[in-house]
């Protein structure tokens, strides 16, 4: 039988045609036949003259021949083109089929392009069966170049995980139509992806970001200062935390641990003046600013006696420090007239000091005096102040030279507790400008160590104190002093307004709400509790091994990438 007839046959004739091409080995014959048979199947009732079941077991028939030819076939896949296919994949978020059968059809629709989807489909399910790590490895190697790539370069810098996970809805979303098989599966399969983009990206970036959290590099200069989630994480949680401040019982306590964040930093400032001393010399837990400030000053007052003063001594007679002294006075021979015999007669009283006093805490002092007096001239608004504070200075770095020569390990020691005495002023300067009984703050500080700088530039490049980027860090991260929480009416009517337009909807979604919010308020103060503030945060901010922070930061960046081949997986099963 043959096509010129076919159209005047019955279903039974061409059904018995179809299984004698298939007997014959004529597959070609046999696909016309077949079509033909689903054709007259889908014919208005009265133009068929079989019964309903031979009609569907015909259907039937014709249908399981047809896959039953594409099975086979598709057994005779090529690696190399299906790996490709895989990276197409990847890269055209499972719109890579689609597309080629388009090509190869010629054409958007027709039996012509679906007999040609279904051979690719075959064909690559076949072959990720056969080979399902290659074929998965492919295809992350597509989603990882354009577009999907972009994105994953873009989420490296990305802080936001509301915009990762838009990402990833909008990837998986595309996955997912690209991966329906019919066309009245597109809108279910585009909705599923984009549930499962949202679900997969949210896990993954959120396990990245404890694994690795990422956070501005003031934060992390404050290691040791008790912080809020807001401070922590700034932005838009702050904003929030600012604004939650306002509102009673849970103002209250955002309040108190920015108290404590500010007594924190106080010990954290003491800590690092003694660091100087003994990186392990801390301030114990649970004093007040006062009794910090005081424990400091005894602890410098502690090395000075027992590791410095009582080994010090000094040599004035050196030949080499003599002649230091009087390059000096050479060097400087151009001051005023004034001036020069003052720093003359300074010269020489220096020398006879330290002839009368070569030794211990009255060596310390000589050297104290002439640092002093070097400092004050230097800042002086006069001009010829400045020049004869330059020459003290010279002086002084002549004594240093010397000193450090004649003294040894003794010297460095006398170093380390000068570098904490000098931060230590600075220190209880901020400390007397406060203006309430609790700690000085951060701003405090670092008006301190703006007025005791050097220079202007020396401010300016961060080089005024060893302080001085941790009093910076305190104001980006901690501010001023926190506010007392106030009562407002508006802000407990707001929420009480909100929850009340639930019941326009309905009972249900009113009580809902209200018990959401309940919830909300009554588990946000213990954000701000002390196990939180003064465990959970300094967790997330200790150091990681580094490849337990790679794994951090590839979760992070890859999770709406990732949501991608959830789609595929569940598509495959």
């Amino acid at each position: 039988m043959t096509m010129e007839n076919s159209s005047e046959a019955t279903v039974q004739d061409l059904q018995n045609a179809f299984l004698a091409a298939q007997e014959a080995g004529d597959l070609d014959q046999a696909e016309i036949f077949a079509k033909e048979i689903v054709s007259l199947m889908n014919s208005p009732p009265n133009q068929l003259a079989i019964s309903d079941s031979e009609q569907n077991q015909a259907y039937t028939e014709a249908v399981l021949a047809r896959q039953a030819e594409i099975d086979k076939e598709a057994e005779q896949y090529n690696p190399a083109s299906e790996t490709v296919r895989s990276f197409a994949g990847g890269l055209l978020f499972n719109l890579a089929d689609e597309i080629e059968a388009s090509f190869k059809a010629g054409d958007l629709s027709g039996e012509q392009r679906q007999a040609a989807l279904d051979l690719i489909r075959a064909k690559h399910k076949k072959f990720e069966e056969n080979n399902p790590a290659l074929s998965m490895g492919a295809e992350i190697a597509g989603g990882l170049v354009l577009p999907g790539g972009a994105i994953a370069r873009g989420a490296k810098g990305a802080t936001s995980l509301a915009r990762q996970i838009g990402e990833g809805s909008l990837l998986a979303g595309i996955s997912g139509y690209g991966a329906s098989e019919k066309p009245e599966e597109n809108l279910e399969s585009t909705l599923k992806g984009l549930v499962t983009g949202a679900g997969v990206t949210t896990a993954l970036s959120s396990a990245g970001r404890l694994i690795a959290p990422r956070f501005s590099e003031d934060v992390r200069k404050l290691s040791g200062v008790e912080l809020t989630p807001g401070q922590l994480m700034g932005g838009i949680p702050e904003q929030l935390e600012r604004g939650a401040q306002r509102i009673p019982l849970i103002g209250n306590a955002i309040t108190e641990a920015k108290e404590r964040g500010i007594e924190s930093f106080n010990r954290g400032t003491a800590n690092k003046v003694l660091s100087n001393i003994n990186p392990n010399l801390k301030v114990p837990a649970g004093m007040s600013p006062q009794d910090t400030v005081n424990f400091v000053n005894k602890e410098i007052s502690r090395q000075y006696n027992t590791n410095v003063t009582p080994y010090l001594k000094f040599n004035a007679t050196n030949k080499d420090f003599i002649d230091g002294t009087a390059q000096a006075i050479v060097k400087h021979s151009s001051l005023p007239d004034d001036r020069l015999q003052n720093f003359q007669k300074r010269a020489n009283s220096l020398v006879q000091d330290l002839i009368n006093n070569p030794k211990g805490n009255q060596l310390k002092d000589v050297k104290s005096k002439l640092s002093h007096d070097a400092y004050r001239y230097s800042k002086s608004p006069d001009p010829a102040d400045q020049d004869f504070g330059d020459a003290l200075q010279d002086l002084k770095r002549n004594l240093l030279l010397h000193l450090a020569k004649q003294n040894g390990p003794i010297h460095r020691a006398l170093i380390r507790a000068d570098k904490a005495e000098e931060d230590y002023i600075r220190m209880a300067d901020a400390f007397a400008s406060r203006t309430s009984g609790e700690g000085f703050t951060p701003a405090q500080l670092g008006q301190t160590i703006r007025k005791k700088a050097p220079s202007k530039i020396a401010f300016a490049e961060g080089r005024a104190s060893r302080l001085q980027p941790f009093a910076q860090a305190g104001e980006n991260v901690l501010g001023g002093m926190p506010e007392k929480s106030s009562l407002n009416v508006m802000d407990l009517l707001a929420p009480i307004g909100g929850i009340s337009a639930f019941s326009h909807f309905s009972p249900e979604a009113a009580a809902t709400a209200q018990t959401i919010g309940g919830l909300s308020a009554a588990a946000m103060p213990l954000l701000y509790s002390k196990p939180v503030t003064q465990s959970v945060i300094p967790a997330l901010l200790a150091p990681r091994p580094r490849a337990l922070t790679q794994a951090g930061e590839a979760m992070r960046t890859i999770s709406p990438l990732s949501s991608q081949l959830f789609v595929d997986r569940e598509k495959q099963q």
